[in-house]
């Protein structure tokens, strides 16, 4: 038979696969920079405890690679650099996003300066954003992100018609005991208190 033991992905193209043929058993290692094949001894009863033996050597290796890949990345981070991202994981609270070797958080609070019931509203999976590093602990390996300062604030861009006195419409996006919260554009809120709701 041809037992399969498989590696990855962890950022390579990684497939580990050990073949007992007659009289030997042989590696096959295949990886994005080429194919290697490593022989290993004639066949005999520990042939299989060989062949794991090699292909735990080969992980680790891998592994190791990819702790020195993630470590470079990390300690060239800076607060403000703009960096793409991939989606690679959607949640209630945020987006995890793979930078190339390491994982930062994209919290929802974060994504859109207007109001998002959930990140799916606005990212998909696998899809390709531009973000900036807020924040990083490098001995947490932890990164924040955020997306809407690419973005100028709202009511930097606040249109000129809205003035004190002007009549503008709206949708509401919040009631509470005291008032309802109106959004003249996404980010820019309006209160109307409940005593100013009628007469």
């Amino acid at each position: 038979g041809k037992p399969r033991l498989s590696a990855g992905p962890l950022g390579k193209s990684v497939q580990l696969i050990v073949c007992l043929e007659i009289g030997q058993a042989i590696l096959r290692s295949q990886i994005t920079t080429g194919i290697e094949e490593l022989a290993c001894q004639p066949h005999h009863s520990n042939a299989v405890d060989d062949g794991v033996r090699v292909v735990d050597a080969f992980q680790n290796r891998i592994e190791s690679d990819l702790a020195e890949q993630r470590e470079a990345i990390i300690s060239g981070l800076e607060k403000g650099q703009v960096l793409e991202g991939v989606v690679k994981n959607v949640t209630d609270f945020g987006a995890f996003m793979d930078l190339g070797g390491v994982d930062g958080l994209l919290h929802i609070t974060d994504i859109s300066w207007g109001r998002i019931n959930h990140p799916e509203e606005v990212l998909k999976l696998d899809q390709i954003v531009k973000v900036v590093v807020l924040d990083f602990d490098e001995d947490k390996k932890r990164i924040s992100l955020g997306m809407k300062q690419l973005t100028a604030h709202p009511w930097e861009a606040l249109a000129t018609e809205i003035v004190v006195g002007s009549k503008v419409k709206g949708k509401i996006v919040n009631v509470a005991d005291y008032g309802a919260f109106l959004e003249l554009q996404p980010g820019v809120e309006g209160l109307i208190h409940v005593s100013e709701m009628s007469w």
